[in-house]
Parts: structure tokens; sequence; C-alpha cells
């Protein structure tokens, strides 16, 4: 008998208060009947810019804005774990600036100066927060689930400390001061299991870093849903009430928000800028007559640097 697709999508409880009473803010789009899952979820990858198709909902409860129902959570992780992503690994340089930049915010804000300490950086992508780090007082591990991204890292950066494995299948006798996602945590198919693992990893009285989009930023209130963040890779999105909750019942403490810097190429900027507002094909004409493609853009457009304690 053929396996009916609607099975295919996953319904959830809401991870925060386990209600499964919502309301729809914007229907799904995904047309079930001729979707091969199977062979079409690979815009499950870190620079994915595949606009928002599945249903958006807003719990009843605690008001989390999340994905239900979705695409499973094992086709979402098989496809995290083996797409190659070249338009990430170029974007390197760039993110090793922004990295540099927000590392040094964070250790400011959380009193790290002149102190050792190690992190663990959990989805590291090509390696480029890595790279970022050039202190003697910081050691850090990074750990991500696509081999292929681990593997152009180690061909760029040589031998890293860069693991290709997921948090629950990391393998190593060590806790952290410091563990940092960084546009990663609202990719995760389970977070409360996620935390199970972060509080094995880290040290009591240390710190948790989240980059996230912020769902309660003026950005996305300007832009709606046209809000660049609103893509299928993002299952989650929080806002400080959301966030501070869901932490606060793993027993970390919110300690200061920071907006977020990110620097990246004027061509990629303006790529995905096209995939929501496609009058600004335009400007690619524009860009490359001016030979503008590899400006360098500081910006933010809704993320936020979230900085927890472990209580």
């Amino acid at each position: 008998m053929k396996k009916n697709k609607i099975n295919l999508l996953e319904n959830i409880v809401c991870p925060i208060c386990k209600s499964e009473n919502y309301k729809i803010l914007k229907k799904s789009i995904l047309n079930i009947d001729k979707y091969n899952f199977e062979k079409e979820i690979d815009f499950f990858n870190s620079s994915s810019n595949h606009k928002l198709s599945q249903q958006l909902v807003e719990c009843l409860k605690c008001e989390l804005i999340y994905v239900n129902p979705r695409i499973p959570s094992e086709l979402i992780n098989k496809s995290y774990s083996y797409n190659e992503d070249i338009k990430f690994i170029d974007q390197n340089n760039e993110r090793i600036e922004s990295f540099k930049i927000n590392l040094n915010r964070i250790i400011n804000a959380i009193s790290f100066q002149n102190k050792k300490f190690s992190i663990l950086d959990v989805g590291s992508g090509g390696g480029a927060f890595i790279q970022s780090i050039n202190s003697s007082f910081i050691d850090c591990d990074g750990i991500e689930p696509n081999e292929w991204l681990v593997s152009q890292a180690k061909k760029y950066y040589g031998n890293i400390n860069l693991y290709p494995t997921t948090l629950a299948n990391f393998i190593k006798d060590k806790k952290y001061e410091l563990i940092t996602y960084w546009d990663v945590f609202e990719h995760l198919t389970d977070i409360n299991n996620e935390m199970f693992y972060i509080n094995k990893f880290l040290k009591k009285d240390s710190y948790l870093i989240l980059n996230i989009p912020d769902y309660g930023s003026l950005f996305r209130k300007l832009f709606g849903f046209n809000w660049p963040f609103f893509l299928d890779v993002h299952l989650y999105y929080f806002n400080k009430k959301t966030i501070s909750l869901f932490m606060k019942n793993n027993q970390f403490e919110l300690i200061t928000i920071i907006k977020h810097v990110q620097i990246l190429k004027l061509k990629y900027i303006l790529e995905r800028a096209i995939n929501i507002f496609p009058i600004l094909k335009i400007l690619n004409i524009f860009i490359k007559v001016c030979n503008l493609e590899n400006l360098k853009i500081k910006y933010n457009i809704g993320q936020n640097l979230y900085i927890f304690k472990k209580q």
C-alpha cells in the first residue's frame, strides 16, 4: 500500500510548555502531493534561503512562534549531514571578521578578559569561528554534523579542532566555560534534548551564547512575512520572553542581550534579498558594472546575541 505523503509531515507539541493548542499565523504553501521529500529536502543547509513554506503557528499558552506541522526531524537531520554548501564556505573570511568583533563584545560582557577559558562551538560550519580566535587565553573545539563542511575546513585551515558530529554524539571528557550557537539553535529539531547535552558539557556558573533571529525585533515588525529570516530551515522564532522562559525552565539565567554584527559580501546579501524582493534584481547590473560584488557590508536585520549563565 502506498504511503500517504501527508503522513510525512511531523506534528509536534510546543517545546517550551508542551501545549498542543496553537493559532495559525501563516498557512503552509508546501504542495505535499507533488513534493518528493527524500530528493528535495536539500534546502536544509547552512546557507539556505528557501522561503518559509511550512505552517507557522503561535502557542496559545506561552506564545512561542514555531513551525508545525513540519518536515520530519529524521529527514531534516539527514539533509544537514551531507549537503555540499559552497556558498557558505565562500563567505568564511567575512564570517571570521564578524566573529572577532562579536567575541570581543561577549568577552567584555561576561568579564573573561585575561582569563584562560575554553569554548565549545556547536554547528561550526566551515570553521570560521574557530579561525577567528587568536588568543592564547582561549581553547576552542568545534562540532559540525556536515562532514563535507568539516573536510573543507580542514582543507583550508589544516588540523583545527573541528569534529564531524552532533552534540548528542560528541565524545570528549571535558567541560567548557562557554558554549556558542551561531545561527544554529533555531535550526535544531529537538531543543529540549539539546539542553540535556549542553548541561553535560558546560561547567556550573558558565555561559551559553545563542545568536538567533529575534522575532521581537523592529526589523521583523517592519518587514512582516518578508523578514529575511522567515525560512524553512528555521523551526522556532524566539523573542526575549519566549527564549528567556525556555532557558529558565532549563536553569539558565539571562545575563544580557547584544546586537549581532554581521559582515558579508554585497553579492551574497543581494542574492538573499532578491529572494524576497525580486525587484532588486536591477541592482545586480549596477553592482557588476561598478565592480561592487565583493564590497563588504556590516549590518543587522534583527539578530541578537543572548548571553545566559548556567545556574
